[in-house]
């Protein structure tokens, strides 16, 4: 029974210590870009209002509810600044057939210096509490979530953990929405607390067996 008792608190121990390494190497990493070849993203249309849109800036929307957009990562490219990001993109009303149009989006490694990118660097929560300090007024950031006064409209962006652009949204003075864009994709957060997470639930389940069958580590 102390023997098994020991082989837990060594475990736990360990994991702990990793996990402590882990995050202390990323307080004190640079900011970095979790984007991959052939990483591919679909947002799709999920609300507008075509008359309200065309009031507010002038011409119809070139789009409607259920209208995707697509982009995938050709290259990474890590620069003096932060990364160009060579993406191939197929527009609304595409259906993503043939090839899409090739373009390149700069992306800034200091908060400073942010833009409103479908991308930022990780952590991004990070980044954009560090970028908050720095922006101009017409900006307001919470979280993950950044809204940009415009002088009739407010546009919202919200990022994953991950930096990407999972929700844009342009509001009017009123509080209409005039359309609202939405991420389809998912992706698992693997993080440091959710690694973290992992290891104390594997070690419960294997502390759990060893109680249950009573099994003795000699």
């Amino acid at each position: 029974m102390k023997r098994k008792i020991l082989f837990i608190f060594g475990l736990l121990l360990s994991s702990f210590i990793v996990l402590s390494l882990s995050i202390n190497g990323h307080a004190q990493a640079t900011y970095e870009l979790e984007l991959n070849e052939d990483d591919s993203f679909i947002w799709e249309v999920e609300e507008v209002r075509p008359r309200n849109f065309e009031k507010v800036f002038g011409f119809e929307p070139a789009f409607e509810v259920g209208d995707e957009t697509q982009k995938k990562v050709v290259d990474v490219i890590d620069t003096s600044y932060g990364w160009s990001v060579v993406l191939e993109e197929w527009d609304y009303n595409s259906n993503f057939q043939g090839n899409g149009t090739i373009r390149s989006d700069v992306i800034y490694s200091e908060p400073e210096d942010y833009e409103d990118n479908v991308f930022i660097p990780t952590p991004a929560n990070d980044y954009l509490t560090e970028a908050a300090q720095v922006l101009p007024s017409e900006y307001i950031i919470e979280g993950l979530r950044v809204t940009k006064r415009f002088s009739n409209y407010d546009m919202i962006l919200e990022y994953n953990a991950q930096g990407i652009k999972i929700l844009e949204q342009y509001v009017d003075d009123d509080g209409i929405v005039l359309v609202r864009v939405e991420a389809t994709f998912n992706i698992v957060p693997l993080g440091n607390y959710f690694i973290g997470f992992i290891i104390v639930g594997v070690l419960a389940t294997v502390y759990a067996v060893l109680t249950h069958n009573k099994i003795k580590i000699r």
